[in-house]
């Protein structure tokens, strides 16, 4: 009954004599069902006739029993052939390829179970030990007959582990029974590993995605405090208080932070702890602002911060206003104000207020007028400060030529100048004597006042240094104590005459020479004139004539005859012509629109 059906050769036997055999062939296909329980069991029949047309039955035994082949109970005279069981699986995961660079993304994969036996396996369980907890899916297979394959997927979120490590490895397990309730077991393995992946030592046969590691660092300084100055702004002597916050901008955890500024009298600070993507930490430290800050008017500097990634790489990034720069942290600091030299000009002897905080310039603050120091004193003077700012120099008695000394001034922030020179030039006094007029009739001295209309020039004059610089030439002069000078024309002249001086001031400086111009006024009919070639009253001569416009001269004899005549008279007349006597004159003078009529007698003796 279990011979394939017409393998039976030959199925009919004519006719056996006693004792005699036939030998007969048959044949078996095996089924799956043999190879499921193992064996093939059958029982042949012979069925046959006896002369009398009885029935003749016989049912196979067998002589030779396979070795260790089971026993059936059930047929104990069966022919039992054992089949070899091979009960296997296979399995293979691949990694779908993606984007795996950060917690939470998701890793798909594609299982393939294989029944590579020759039975059936059932209760085939997929495990994996690092897919998401009920990912995998089917994750038990009923039953699975040889050569057939079962598609299973399973899922892994990537962890901050993963990402630290740079990849994913793991290993899938099928586990089913075979037909007699024995375990068949297999590990996955990747067909197709992913180009590039590392190779983990003991897990050959891991499936092994690579995620993406992206170590990065970000460093902000900011200052977190204000000045002690106007506004906030520091000052000379203030502490900046600077926080650093180190902030993980990559995916994978950082170590070993250190901050390094060159700033700081720390050159390198650690940073304790492992610090995680996408957190921070923050460190604070304060910088003392110095003279030489001050100067530069900010205060500018950069920080770095180093870490170490998973690999032992080194990370790194220059501190920034945020973590999406690099640029320096600068702090703007008082500016201090700005002393300009100053230059004042003063008299000898004479005291000079010098407005030095007038041309000097505030910087954060305003300049506080009671704050001018002095410095360095002058060598030849002294100085007063004023409750104004302003200061009081007063040269040394007697002193002339150029002073200096140097000062700061201080603003309201307590910030400090730079020291300024002012130059004080101490000037000598300079009288000035102005020109001066006078008059006087003439053979008549006249008292000048040379002095009432000179100028001081911070001293009086010392009147007894009244000098003559140049002599008159129609007269003669003498000084007197009391600084004026008293002039005398010589006999008999009319006319203009000038002489010049100079004097001392006190403090022995000289005017300029001033020039006196004298007028001697004088007019003077003769009465004699004597013609006689000698030289001397030979015409008839009008004095202080030439103090008038024009002059008409009209001569008559005692007979009233008229005898000489000028109406543009220059002292010419002599009598030429005329006998020794007694004349008169008619004279007419015009002057400036006026006229002047004189009478009289004139003698002519020769």
């Amino acid at each position: 009954a279990n011979a394939d059906a017409g393998s039976i050769s030959p199925a009919l036997i004519a006719s056996l004599a006693p004792n005699a055999t036939a030998n007969i062939t048959a044949r078996h296909t095996v089924t799956q069902a043999d190879l499921d329980r193992g064996y093939v069991t059958n029982i042949a029949k012979a069925d046959g006739k006896d002369p009398k047309g009885g029935n003749v039955h016989a049912e196979s035994t067998d002589p030779t029993p396979t070795p260790g082949a089971p026993v059936d109970p059930t047929c104990t005279t069966c022919t039992i052939t054992p089949i070899t069981q091979n009960p296997s699986l296979s399995l293979t995961k691949t990694a779908v390829a993606g984007t795996h660079n950060k917690i939470g993304d998701i890793i798909n994969y594609n299982l393939v179970v294989k029944n590579t036996g020759n039975v059936t396996v059932t209760a085939i369980a997929i495990t994996d030990a690092n897919a998401d907890a009920g990912s995998i899916s089917p994750a038990l297979i009923a039953s699975l007959a040889p050569n057939a394959t079962a598609n299973i997927t399973a899922k892994h979120t990537v962890t901050q582990a993963d990402l630290d490590r740079g990849y994913v490895t793991n290993i899938a397990k099928a586990d089913g029974k075979d037909p007699k309730g024995g375990n068949v077991h297999a590990e996955s393995t990747d067909p197709t590993p992913t180009p590039g992946a590392p190779v983990v030592p003991g897990c050959t046969n891991c499936t092994i995605t690579p995620v993406e590691q992206k170590a990065a660092v970000a460093l902000v300084k900011k200052v977190t405090n204000t000045g002690t100055g106007e506004n906030g702004v520091f000052v000379l002597g203030n502490q900046i208080e600077y926080t650093f916050t180190v902030t993980n901008t990559g995916n994978v955890s950082l170590k070993d932070l250190v901050l390094n500024d060159p700033l700081l009298n720390k050159p390198n600070i650690t940073i304790p702890g492992v610090l995680l993507p996408g957190k921070s930490v923050s460190h604070v430290e304060k910088y003392t602002i110095t003279a030489a800050d001050i100067a530069a008017g900010q205060v500018t500097n950069q920080a770095v911060i180093k870490a170490t990634d998973p690999k032992g790489g080194d990370v790194t990034d220059k501190s920034g206003t945020d973590t999406n720069n690099d640029n320096p942290t600068v702090i703007s600091v008082a500016k201090p104000p700005v002393a300009k030299d100053d230059v004042k000009e003063t008299q000898q002897n004479k005291p000079v207020v010098i407005d030095v905080q007038k041309n000097d310039e505030a910087g954060s603050s305003v300049i506080v007028p009671g704050s001018t120091t002095i410095i360095t004193q002058p060598k030849n003077g002294t100085i007063k400060v004023n409750t104004d700012g302003t200061v009081t120099y007063t040269p040394n008695q007697g002193y002339t030529g150029t002073d200096e000394f140097t000062y700061t001034v201080t603003d309201k922030n307590g910030q400090i100048s730079n020291p300024a020179k002012v130059i004080v030039t101490v000037v000598p006094t300079k009288p000035v004597a102005i020109d001066d007029t006078a008059e006087t009739q003439w053979n008549t001295e006249v008292k000048i006042p040379v002095l009432g209309n000179d100028k001081t020039d911070g001293a009086p004059f010392d009147k007894g240094t009244v000098e003559i610089t140049e002599q008159p030439k129609h007269g003669t002069v003498k000084i007197n104590p009391d600084g004026t000078v008293v002039y005398l024309p010589n006999s008999g002249y009319t006319g203009t005459d000038t002489f010049k001086y100079r004097v001392k001031d006190e403090y022995g400086n000289w005017t300029d020479i001033a020039t006196v111009t004298v007028n001697v006024k004088g007019f003077f009919i003769p009465n004699v004139i004597t013609p006689n070639g000698d030289g001397k009253n030979d015409s008839f001569v009008i004095v202080g004539l030439e103090n008038y416009g024009n002059a008409d001269v009209t001569i008559f004899n005692r007979w009233g005859n008229e005898v000489y005549r000028n109406n543009s008279y220059k002292n010419t007349w002599t009598g030429e012509g005329l006998n020794e006597g007694t004349y008169y004159y008619l004279i007419r003078l015009n002057n400036s629109g006026k006229q002047e009529v004189y009478k009289g007698w004139v003698l002519i003796k020769r």
